[in-house]
C-alpha cells in the first residue's frame, strides 16, 4: 500500500471550488501543478472531506458510515476510492515521493515542452508558451474593456456596423468569393494569411483576458491545426473554477464575441476608403474573415470550438461530445447486437439521454460529411496537381482521416465475432457467409457510374497571329502582353524606308503621268494620250499594291481580344521578316477545354456528354459544360505532355472576372456512363501501376 493511503489527506494546494446544477452540488478540483481538472459528486466529495492525514482507510471508513447511517458502504469500496484519488496523484506524499513525483513531472514538461504537437491528425495542439505572467502584468490596462460604458459602445458599433453591411450587401456580396477563392497571386495568400492571423490572435487574447478578468488563470497559448487548417488556441480550462455560469459563458464568447467588434471597426474603414485603395482591400477581407471565422466556424457546436463550449456552458453538460457518442456507442452495442456494455446510463435523466441522442448523431453525419468533403477536396487537388502519384497521396489522406475509425471497427467485428462464435460454426451460419460472399461477387457486377479522367488545357476559341506582309523594322510598338484591345485599333507599326520611298517614287509618276494625260489631250494627240493612259494605270496598280504594304505595316487588332505575346516592349526597332509573327492576340470570353483521350476510350465518349474540370490554378472551382467536338487523328493541339491520337474539346463561357487563362492546366473528368465496378477498379488501378512491365 502507498504511503499516502497510510493516513490519507487531500493536497493543500488544490483549488476547490463548489457548484450548483440544477439544484444538485458538485466540487470541482484543480491541481495547480498539472494544470488538470476532476469533478466529484456530492457523496464523493464527502469522503474527501473526511482526509485530513489523522485518520487511516478504517477510521475513513468508520466516520463516514457514522456520517451516513443510510447509505452502505464497505471498507474495501472506500480503500478502492482512495487508490483511485491516490493514482490521481490528488493526496500528500512523503517528502521522498514528494521529491519522485518533481523528477517525474520534470520528465513529463519535457515530453511536452514547447512544439510538442497534442492530438490527432484532424486536431492537433501545439503549445509556445505560458501566458499567465503575460496576462498579470498587461490587464490593468485593458480593464475599461469590461465596463457597462463601453459594451454598450462595442454593442452599438456592432449593431450600426451591420447596418453599414445591409445597406452595402450587394457590393459586399460581389467580392465574397474572391475573398475565399484558391484563386489568388502570391501577394494575396500572403494579404489574407496575415489578416486571417491577426484576427486569430486578437480572438484567442480575448479569451484569455476574459478569464483572468474574473480571476482565472492561463497556462497555455499555442497553435492549433483543426482538419489541417493553422489556428491559435488559449486554454482557458482555468473558466470551469468559476462558480458562476455567466463567468464561464462569458470567458466561452468572448473570441467571438471581440472578432465581431473587429469586424465592425473593419467594416467602418471599408466604407470610408476608395475601392482602389490597398487598405480598403485588407479591411475588406478582415470583415469578412471575421463574420464568416465566428459564425461558421467558432459558433459552430459540432466542432470543438467556441460554439460547443458554449452549448456545454449553457447545458452544464461538460464533455458532451464524449458523452453523446458513449451513449449512442452503449445503445448499440446492448440493443442491436446484444454486447456487454462499457457504461452505464441509468442514472442519466431521460431529458439528458434526449440530448446525447440527438446531438451523437447529428455530429456523426456532420463529421461523416465534414471528413468525406475534405478528402474530396484533397483528392482533388493531389491529383490535380501530382497525378497518379496523387492518388496515393489521397489515400494516405483517406487513412489519416478514415484509419482510426477503420481499426476501431476491425476491433468491434472481432469481438462481435467472437461473441457469437459458436453461433458462426453452424452449418447455418456457413450458408450466411456463403451467401455474403457471392453477393460480394454479384456486387462486383453491378454498374458504377464511370468518370473518364484525364489531363486537359484551356484553348482560345477564337486567336490570331498577327504579322507582317512586308520585312521591316518595329518603330512602335502600342501594347503589352495582357493589355485589351477594341476591333480595328492600331497595336504596331513597322518600318520600311525601301516601300516608302517607293510609295513616294510611284506616287510622282502618277501625278506627272496624269499631267502629261492632260497636256496630250489639249494637243490633240489621241496616239500619246492612249500610251499615257496605259502608262498612267500600270503606275496606279504598282502604287495601289505599295499602299497595301503600307496598310498592312499598321498592324491592327481583327476582333476584340487580349494580346498573349510576352515581352512586346523589348522588341522595338526589331527587324521582322515577311510573314513572321509580330503578336498574337485571343478573345478571353470563349474558351476551349482541350481533353486528350486515349484510343481504347474514345469510343466511350459522345457528344453531349457532361465534363467537370478542375484546374491547377483554380483547385477548389469546378467548371462544368458539355462533349462539343471529338477529333480523329491529328496534331497535337493541347498542352501536356503526350500527344495521343485523339481530343474531346467542350466550350466553357470565361467568368465576368477573366480568371480563366489559355494555357491553364488541369483535369477533367468526362461522365460516359456507366460500367461494371471490376472493370472500374481495374482501369484505376492500370492506371496507376506499371502493368506492363509484367507482359
Amino acid at each position: 500500500m502507498s504511503t499516502a493511503l497510510e493516513r490519507p489527506k487531500l493536497r493543500d494546494d488544490l483549488r476547490i471550488v463548489r457548484q450548483v446544477k440544477h439544484g444538485e452540488v458538485t466540487y470541482v478540483v484543480k491541481d495547480p501543478a498539472t494544470q488538470d481538472y476532476y469533478k466529484f459528486s456530492a457523496e464523493e466529495f464527502d469522503i474527501v472531506t473526511l482526509l485530513d492525514g489523522a485518520s487511516d482507510v478504517a477510521g475513513v471508513h468508520r466516520r463516514y458510515a457514522s456520517a451516513h447511517p443510510d447509505v452502505e458502504v464497505k471498507k474495501e469500496e472506500i480503500e478502492q476510492y482512495l487508490k483511485s484519488l491516490d493514482g490521481l496523484k490528488l493526496l500528500e506524499r512523503t517528502g521522498k515521493e514528494k521529491n519522485q513525483m518533481l523528477v517525474e513531472r520534470a520528465r513529463e514538461a519535457r515530453k511536452s515542452k514547447v512544439f510538442a504537437a497534442k492530438g490527432s491528425v484532424t486536431y492537433m495542439r501545439i503549445p509556445i508558451f505560458d501566458p499567465d505572467q503575460f496576462f498579470n502584468r498587461t490587464i490593468p490596462y485593458l480593464r475599461f474593456f469590461w465596463r457597462p460604458w463601453f459594451q454598450v459602445v462595442m454593442v452599438g458599433m456592432m449593431a450600426l456596423a451591420s447596418l453599414v453591411i445591409a445597406v452595402k450587401w450587394d457590393e459586399v456580396q460581389r467580392g465574397i468569393d474572391a475573398v475565399f477563392s484558391f484563386n489568388k497571386s502570391g501577394e494575396q495568400w500572403l494579404t489574407l494569411w496575415l489578416t486571417v492571423f491577426t484576427v486569430i490572435c486578437l480572438h484567442e487574447l480575448a479569451h484569455g483576458y476574459t478569464c483572468k478578468h474574473f480571476g482565472g488563470e492561463v497556462h497555455e497559448l499555442g497553435f492549433l491545426f483543426l482538419f489541417f487548417q493553422p489556428c491559435m488556441y488559449a486554454n482557458i480550462s482555468d473558466a470551469w473554477t468559476f462558480p458562476e455560469r455567466y463567468k464561464r459563458v462569458c470567458a466561452t464568447i468572448a473570441g467571438g464575441y471581440f472578432e465581431f467588434f473587429i469586424g465592425a471597426i473593419c467594416a467602418f474603414i471599408w466604407f470610408a476608403t476608395t475601392a482602389e485603395s490597398s487598405l480598403n482591400a485588407v479591411m475588406y477581407q478582415a470583415m469578412c474573415v471575421c463574420g464568416f471565422s465566428t459564425v461558421a466556424v467558432n459558433f459552430n457546436p459540432m466542432m470543438k470550438l467556441d460554439g460547443y463550449y458554449l452549448m456545454c456552458d449553457l447545458l452544464e453538460t461538460p464533455n458532451m461530445k464524449q458523452n453523446s457518442l458513449g451513449f449512442l456507442k452503449t445503445m448499440v452495442r446492448r440493443h442491436v447486437f446484444h454486447l456487454k456494455a462499457d457504461e452505464e446510463w441509468e442514472g442519466y435523466t431521460l431529458a439528458e439521454r434526449r440530448a446525447y441522442f440527438i446531438y451523437g448523431i447529428a455530429n456523426i453525419i456532420y463529421m461523416a460529411g465534414l471528413l468525406t468533403g475534405l478528402w474530396l477536396l484533397a483528392e482533388g487537388l493531389a491529383v490535380s496537381f501530382l497525378d497518379e502519384i496523387g492518388l496515393l497521396a489521397a489515400l494516405w489522406v483517406a487513412w489519416k482521416l478514415f484509419g482510426a475509425f477503420g481499426k476501431k471497427f476491425k476491433g468491434f467485428v472481432a469481438e462481435l465475432a467472437k461473441a457469437n462464435e459458436k453461433t458462426i460454426r453452424t452449418r447455418r451460419a456457413k450458408g450466411v457467409l456463403a451467401a455474403a460472399l457471392v453477393l460480394l461477387l454479384a456486387a462486383l457486377l453491378v454498374p458504377v457510374g464511370f468518370d473518364l479522367r484525364q489531363k486537359c488545357a484551356v484553348e482560345p476559341v477564337r486567336q490570331a497571329t498577327l504579322s507582317a506582309r512586308v520585312g521591316g523594322y518595329l518603330n512602335q510598338v502600342l501594347v503589352r502582353e495582357g493589355d485589351a484591345v477594341a476591333a480595328g485599333q492600331l497595336l504596331a507599326v513597322i518600318e520600311n524606308r525601301n516601300v516608302e520611298r517607293k510609295w513616294r517614287s510611284l506616287d510622282a509618276e502618277v501625278t506627272g503621268v496624269s499631267r502629261q494625260i492632260g497636256e496630250a489631250a489639249s494637243q490633240g494627240d489621241p496616239a500619246r494620250f492612249r500610251a499615257l493612259q496605259t502608262q498612267l494605270g500600270q503606275a496606279r496598280a504598282r502604287l495601289a499594291e505599295v499602299e497595301k504594304d503600307l496598310a498592312e505595316m499598321r498592324i491592327v487588332a481583327p476582333f476584340e481580344g487580349i494580346v498573349v505575346t510576352p515581352n512586346l516592349d523589348q522588341r522595338q526597332g526589331e527587324y521582322v521578316g515577311p510573314g513572321k509573327p509580330v503578336l498574337e492576340i485571343i478573345d478571353p470570353r470563349e474558351l476551349l477545354i482541350s481533353v486528350p483521350v486515349e484510343e481504347r476510350e474514345v469510343n466511350r465518349v459522345r457528344v453531349g456528354d457532361t465534363l467537370e474540370v478542375r484546374l491547377k490554378a483554380m483547385p477548389a472551382e469546378r467548371l462544368l459544360s458539355t462533349v462539343t467536338q471529338i477529333t480523329e487523328r491529328g496534331e497535337k493541339t493541347a498542352r501536356t505532355d503526350v500527344a495521343p491520337s485523339y481530343y474531346v474539346f467542350a466550350h466553357v463561357r470565361n467568368p465576368d472576372t477573366g480568371a480563366l487563362r489559355p494555357g491553364m492546366t488541369g483535369t477533367a473528368s468526362i461522365n460516359v456512363g456507366s460500367r461494371p465496378l471490376y472493370e472500374d477498379l481495374l482501369d484505376r488501378a492500370s492506371k496507376t501501376l506499371k502493368v506492363d512491365l509484367l507482359f
